[in-house]
Formats: C-alpha cells, sequence, structure tokens
C-alpha cells in the first residue's frame, strides 16, 4: 500500500509538506538525557513530536547545524519518529526533502510484516516510480495522477530540472520509530552512568544519544559483519580499546564497558580530526579514512566533504552519520519540551519546592 499526498494539492503545497521548513531544527539543543528518559513519554508527544519544528532552540558549540544539513536531519527525524518499521520510505539518496513515496508494508493476520510479500511490494514500488521518473525526465507531461504527483513534488512540469537523474538516485528507508521508542526504554537505567562516563573522558555528554542511530539502543545487537553491542564495536577495534571478547563474556554486550571503550575511541577521533563532526562521522567512516578525505579536499568542513569527496567507500551511510546523530538529539530535546509541558499544570497545583522537574545539562 502506497502513501501520497492527495492528488487535488497544488504544486507549491505538495512542497510545502515534503520539504524540510528553512528554520527546521535550526539549531540542536543540549539535553538531559538522563532528565529525558526519566519518565515515560506521554503517546501524543510521540505523535506531535515535530508538530512545530520552528521553536527556537540554543545552538550547541560541539555540534553545529549547518543549514546544507537541514534536510538530512529533517529526514532522520521523521525515519526515527514518524515511521515505523511497517512503512518503507522511497527518497532522493541526494535531496533527502524529496520524498517519493510511503510504503506501508504488507502484514499477516497477526499484524507482523510479511517479509517475502513486503520484498516483493518494494522492488514493484521502487521499479515503478524508476520506470515513470526516467520517462518524465525527458517529457514531462503526466499521463495520469501519479506523474502529477511526481512532478509537483520536484517543481512541476515547467521547472523539471529536479527530475534529472532522479530516477538513478531513488533509494528506500524502512522505518524505525517504533524500534526507537523501544530504545529510550531500554536506555533509561544506563544514561545517567553513561554520562558520567562521558564527563571522565572530557567529552560532551550528548554523545550518549549516538548508541539510537547505531543500534537503537540494543544492549545484544549484532550485525551481519560482526559488530556487537549498542555501539557496534567489531572485534578489533574492540580488542584495541582493551575490552575482553572471548568467551565466557564479550565485553561488548555490557553497555557501560562498552560505553568506556566507544569515549575513548571517540576522543582519539577528535584529538586527530579536531572537529565533533568529523569525529561523529569517524565513528561510522574510521578515523583515518575522514583524514584521507580531509586531505584529498582540503578542508575540514563536513558540508564540503560531502559535496566534494569522491570515493567508492564515501557513501550515504558516512555522509549521513552526523545528519543522523543530530537528528536524536534533536528529537530527545522534543520529547524533553513535552513532558515539562505535561508537567506544568501539576507544577502549578503543588507547592513550590515539591516538584522536581527535567533540566537541561
Amino acid at each position: 500500500m502506497l502513501t501520497r499526498p492527495a492528488t487535488d494539492m497544488n504544486a507549491t503545497t505538495l512542497r510545502r509538506r515534503m520539504t524540510c521548513p528553512r528554520g527546521a531544527l535550526r539549531h540542536v539543543p543540549s539535553v538531559c538525557v538522563a532528565a529525558v528518559l526519566g519518565t515515560v513519554s506521554p503517546a501524543w508527544a510521540w505523535q506531535n513530536l515535530l508538530a512545530d519544528p520552528d521553536v527556537p532552540v540554543p545552538q550547541l558549540e560541539s555540534f553545529p547545524a549547518p543549514d546544507e544539513l537541514l534536510a538530512a536531519v529533517r529526514f532522520w527525524s521523521e525515519i526515527f519518529t514518524k515511521h515505523d518499521s511497517d512503512r518503507v520510505v522511497l527518497h532522493d539518496r541526494e535531496s533527502l526533502d524529496l520524498i517519493w513515496q510511503v510504503i506501508e508494508l504488507p502484514t499477516d493476520a497477526d499484524g507482523k510484516v510479511n517479509p517475502a510479500k513486503a520484498e516483493r511490494a518494494v522492488h514493484e514500488a521502487l521499479a515503478d516510480l524508476k520506470a515513470r521518473l526516467r520517462r518524465l525526465a525527458t517529457e514531462p507531461t503526466p499521463v495520469d495522477g501519479e506523474d502529477r504527483i511526481l512532478l509537483a513534488l520536484c517543481g512541476g512540469a515547467d521547472d523539471p530540472s529536479r527530475l534529472e537523474g532522479a530516477w538513478e538516485r531513488v533509494r528506500s528507508q524502512r522505518g524505525v520509530a517504533d524500534r526507537f521508542r523501544e530504545g529510550l526504554a531500554r536506555a533509561k537505567p544506563y544514561l545517567p552512568q553513561m554520562q558520567e562516563i562521558l564527563r571522565t573522558e572530557g567529552l560532551p555528554v550528548e554523545i550518549a544519544a549516538l548508541p539510537f542511530v547505531e543500534s537503537t539502543f540494543n544492549p545484544v545487537a549484532r550485525s551481519s559483519v560482526g559488530a556487537v553491542g549498542i555501539w557496534q564495536l567489531m572485534p578489533a577495534t574492540a580488542k584495541s580499546l582493551g575490552l575482553k571478547i572471548a568467551p565466557p563474556g564479550d565485553e561488548r554486550y555490557d553497555v557501560l564497558k562498552s560505553t568506556r571503550a566507544a569515549a575513548k575511541m571517540l576522543k582519539k577521533n577528535y584529538q586527530m580530526l579536531g572537529t565533533w563532526p568529523l569525529a561523529i562521522t569517524a565513528y561510522n567512516h574510521g578515523p583515518n579514512g575522514v583524514r584521507r578525505a580531509v586531505a584529498s579536499v582540503g578542508s575540514t568542513d563536513l558540508v564540503y566533504l560531502i559535496d566534494n569527496y569522491e570515493k567508492r567507500t564515501w557513501g550515504f551511510a558516512s555522509k549521513n552519520f552526523y545528519a543522523e546523530f543530530l537528528a536524536i538529539v534533536g528529537i530527545l530535546h522534543q520529547v524533553e519540551a513535552a513532558q515539562n509541558a505535561a508537567l506544568r499544570p501539576l507544577a502549578a497545583s503543588t507547592e513550590a519546592g515539591t516538584l522536581d522537574t527535567p533540566k537541561a545539562f
């Protein structure tokens, strides 16, 4: 099943709905992760998490949010909060404000996604979308309502420039909002101690948000290439950081021990690369790989690297890793704000000083 804008919407309305507002998540705030996870978020807080993305928030010196990354931050915010794992988003891999379709995956009677049917549904949707985009790029004349929607999303038949090569840039991204909510609950007992570990290493405590990007904070996560735990540490990396991975126990599964190891790694990344956007990116791409990228383009500006560095290994995941991190930090701030709003009526009816509300870092 495909979720699309109504066909009677004009191009302006479609662009407004599908593109990132100019001020959306302009600045990523400091966030008290422990306070955020200290209470259970009300359901409405999740449903309306990004209802007002233009709320001004303070800039974080360590983790700037450049204008050029806003579309990517918004995209990942919606993947983490609006689309559960029974949805797949079809989008442009370079212009993340361009969402072509949202597919609702077929499920069995028990409500679980049917893997075979889901794979077939995504394959068919991708094939149809690519064929339409390829045809419209050479002849931007719509033959049905589906074509009109695609043209409206990219600026209309009078300005089809965004259609050039679009069929080759189509990418699918599965939602993780349900898994992210589960991760929030799992993280609750650990975040205060993790923050203390980061402080001890002299690192920004916002780094505690990174395991949500790596594993949706799943302590038993294991990737197909052997990365393990909330920080997704590879065996050789874990050994170099002092973790034991041999039986009887793999310390990568230990939340606090792996956090100490990851903190050391991130500290080395920062010392080598000099900025936190690069250090965070290096957690995915490797510090030596990022250093080579910097040397190749002659700049430490991450946006410039994304736009200008060309290498097969410098792919979608590496280019988007920092934006994903910013999205998580922003989401946690909005959860905190929603919780504080829910507590205000109670605070107003309680004697001054008897109600503790979450504090920002």
